[in-house]
């Protein structure tokens, strides 16, 4: 093994984005197959510690004993203010009926309209009434998220509508009348991939941002 061979990143700086949220992926993986049901939910606060020892635990997985270098500090310390507050939202959700079934789901071999589809879902709720929802997670904030995935039809357009496949369905617009369209196709191909998996005939989907700033 040469000098610089050693996995451990002990004088990184900090992490550029895609480490950022590969990071974070990893973390809510394992906080949620440990509280994927009603059952397993324990108090808010147990809950909280819970995922803040694992962000600390990875942290010095990947990059040693603290201290850390400030950057990279300061990156620790956005990753917990951003996952503390996903905890209640979780919480809520168990107790709304949802469980989680499936984490990082791997398709390889789905094939639509004719060509091969190679994709990952990052999480799959099925609830208890049976329904499924694709969840996709995204580290920006829910208007960014928002304006890359979804677009408005002007009118003029709206007849168009009925150029484009039944199973890639409108969406309404916040604060319009007028229908929305997927501009991103991410979550209607995971929808499209449920439908033929699940008996669920209309899968449901949701992002989950983990915005930068919590309280907006």
């Amino acid at each position: 093994m040469g000098l610089y061979d050693n996995p451990l990143e002990y004088d990184k700086e900090a992490m550029v984005a895609n480490e950022t949220g590969t990071f974070i992926h990893e973390i809510l993986q394992e906080f949620c197959a440990t509280y994927c049901s009603k059952d397993k939910i324990t108090s808010e606060s147990e809950m909280i510690d819970d995922i803040n020892k694992r962000i600390e635990t990875k942290f010095t997985e990947k990059f040693g004993t603290p201290p850390l270098l400030m950057p990279l500090h300061l990156q620790k310390l956005d990753i917990k203010r951003r996952l503390e507050t996903f905890v209640p939202l979780h919480i809520n959700e168990l107790n709304n009926g949802w469980s989680c079934i499936e984490f990082e789901k791997q398709i390889d071999g789905w094939r639509l309209g004719g060509f091969p589809i190679k994709m990952v879902i990052d999480r799959i709720d099925r609830h208890e009434n049976g329904r499924i929802r694709v969840i996709d997670y995204k580290t920006g904030n829910v208007e960014d998220c928002r304006k890359s995935h979804v677009e408005g039809i002007p009118e003029e357009k709206v007849n168009n509508l009925k150029l484009l496949s039944e199973k890639l369905q409108t969406i309404p617009k916040k604060g319009n009348s007028n229908p929305g369209r997927w501009k991103n196709l991410q979550l209607p191909m995971y929808v499209l991939w449920a439908k033929e998996t699940f008996a669920d005939p209309t899968p449901e989907t949701a992002y989950i941002c983990l915005n930068k700033n919590p309280e907006k």
